[in-house]
């Protein structure tokens, strides 16, 4: 992750502006009987770092990723961005989500929402729903997981609804950069587990209408990251997302690091301030494994490491082989 210093310091900023300068807001009809487009823009070149994930200093969109808005015209309602605006951003600096909704005349309309839209897994209330940020994440040596990447936006109120909406995302998670050196093997899998009572991961309440957090339910002190393709040996950054937490002074943290063969496990004592994983913020943290010894495989635990791998397989690689001329699209395991 060299040279990226400019990356993370804007990652680092608490809000994140998606611009449309050159472009004027243009009022749409409020006929309530004809559907309707609004187009949240998200493609101005000085905003390249708001985007879900890194893909080596670059900062991109990833493919299928949806935005759920919210809007009130006097009654709480939901849209799902479309499927041609989802696939416009794949592996894009710059993209923008279209929104066919049908709002009722009103004085004024408020507009939020949350991204991404699969993230959302039920409506708490009226205006507040509940995001799951997941305990199993698939990342790249470079990349966190997109599905874990759950940005807020923030609402705004206006008299009339713009056919192009100018709009500002936070993240609502806490961007981490585990780095472990001294790793004697390939890594397939981390496990970072916080004390019990921590929630790292889980189902969290925000209110669409006013963008302010609740609390945690469900949650979950373990985050695993799967690597479908392994991260090699000796110095290896591990990429996750967590909510807002703190591992507190005299409290441990755990780091197991699982390889083809063995696995590894340190516990870190937090001191001081205790360890933060901050909200919106780049967290860094640093652990040394070159001392720890490593620790075999069960028959049962190997299984499921196995399992593990596959399942990691095959959400993360659709893969096409050319068999006899004859195409075939499906998933296979590779011989290593």
């Amino acid at each position: 992750m060299t040279g990226s210093n400019k990356i993370f310091s804007l990652l680092a900023l608490g809000a994140l502006f998606f611009a449309a300068s050159c472009q004027k807001e243009a009022p749409i009809s409020k006929d309530k009987s004809n559907s309707q487009e609004i187009t949240l823009i998200a493609a101005a070149d000085e905003c390249d770092e708001a985007k879900t994930y890194l893909d080596g200093d670059v900062v991109k969109w990833g493919k299928d990723e949806y935005v759920m808005m919210y809007y009130n015209d006097g009654a709480d309602k939901y849209a799902k961005s479309t499927d041609a605006s989802a696939s416009a951003g794949n592996g894009k600096a710059k993209t923008s989500f279209t929104f066919s909704i049908t709002p009722s005349t009103a004085a004024s309309y408020t507009l939020g929402g949350v991204y991404p839209q699969s993230a959302v897994k039920k409506t708490a209330s009226a205006t507040a729903v509940s995001v799951n940020l997941p305990a199993e994440q698939n990342a790249t040596a470079s990349a966190y997981d997109p599905s874990a990447f759950v940005m807020i936006l923030k609402p705004q109120t206006v008299t009339t609804i713009p056919s192009q909406w100018t709009a500002y995302f936070r993240r609502a998670t806490a961007l981490n950069k585990l780095t472990l050196t001294g790793v004697k093997e390939a890594v397939y899998r981390v496990e970072i587990t916080a004390p019990s009572g921590v929630n790292l991961a889980g189902e969290k309440a925000f209110n669409l209408k006013t963008g302010a957090n609740g609390s945690v339910t469900a949650g979950t002190n373990t985050i695993a990251v799967n690597y479908a393709t392994a991260l090699a040996k000796g110095t290896v950054n591990i990429w996750f997302t967590s909510w807002d937490s703190t591992i507190a002074s005299g409290k441990t943290l755990t780091i197991k690091v699982f390889g083809a063969n063995n696995f590894y496990t340190k516990t870190i004592t937090a001191a001081g301030n205790g360890i933060r994983f901050i909200e919106s913020d780049l967290n860094n943290l640093k652990v040394d494994f070159s001392s720890v010894s490593a620790s075999s495989y069960t028959l049962q635990e190997f299984a499921q490491a196995y399992a593990r791998a596959l399942d990691t397989w095959e959400v993360t690689r659709a893969n096409k082989l050319d068999i006899g001329g004859n195409e075939i699209t499906g998933r296979y395991i590779p011989e290593d």
